[in-house]
């Protein structure tokens, strides 16, 4: 990812990257990603601790699996400082962390679960008018 020579990014004041995930797996998933320079050295992280969870699928215990998907909406802000650690990265270092909840003795990955994911960009951004 070299976002360096995007010269569009210079009109964004701030914003939030939106990440809308349906999660049927019976666990949480906790998000985290990190930019990295050309050395491979961390210069930010992208997730904000504590709000990047996606929560597990609702489970039916007498089941033994999920019923149905939890939809989970995670906000990344975009500060001016970020948008510059942006310009700056040159690949992104995601971690991705599972927790099953107690309540469940065992859990079966079944083939039909699955994260769905969208992500949008939701940004005040300076549009340059030309005079005529």
């Amino acid at each position: 990812i070299d976002l360096s020579s995007v010269s569009q990014l210079d009109n964004v004041n701030h914003g939030n990257f939106v990440i809308e995930a349906n999660n049927s797996y019976p666990f949480d998933v906790r998000l985290q990603a990190y930019m990295l320079n050309e050395q491979n050295q961390i210069i930010d992280s992208i997730f904000v601790n504590g709000e990047n969870t996606l929560a597990a699928g609702k489970f039916d215990a007498q089941r033994n699996e999920v019923i149905s998907p939890n939809s989970s909406k995670i906000y990344v802000p975009l500060n001016k400082f970020k948008i510059e650690n942006l310009k700056n990265c040159r690949s992104i270092q995601t971690i991705s962390y599972v927790s099953v909840p107690k309540n469940i003795p065992s859990v079966q990955l079944l083939e039909k679960y699955e994260i769905d994911v969208n992500i949008v960009a939701e940004i005040n951004y300076n549009v340059g008018l030309k005079s005529r």
